[in-house]
């Protein structure tokens, strides 16, 4: 889930980052704000090291404690085990899907949007 939400942060397809990062991005073009969009692009580049150096020491460091080459890879002494209720996974998956749904489905979102902004509240 951690994952998930850093490519969306970094504006990876198909998440609700990027989906935003289209619709901006694109309004700031038809306002005449080309500068101001290269500018973002330039500092969307730049924040994707950040925002997938977290998920690359995620996932691709070893563990403290653990042996290079350990078929069992054990937690250590002093090692936290995380456990998450079954509340905080319901609503994790939740999050996850709905920002799966809003980069692959942005338009009933959009819509609603539209609609708030019209004055439909």
């Amino acid at each position: 889930i951690l994952a998930l939400f850093m490519f969306s942060l970094a504006g990876l397809p198909p998440t609700a980052g990027f989906m935003g990062k289209v619709y901006i991005f694109s309004a700031a073009v038809q306002a005449g704000y080309t500068w101001l969009v290269i500018i973002a692009v330039l500092n969307s580049v730049a924040a994707v090291t950040y925002y997938l150096g977290v998920v690359v020491h995620l996932y691709m460091r070893e563990p403290e404690g653990a042996v290079a080459g350990d078929a069992k890879m054990e937690a250590g002494p002093g090692a936290a085990v995380l456990r998450v209720g079954v509340l905080t996974a319901a609503g994790l998956l939740i999050a996850g899907w709905g920002t799966l749904q809003l980069g692959i489905f942005p338009s009933q979102a959009l819509a609603l949007a539209r609609w708030a902004a019209a004055g439909g509240f």
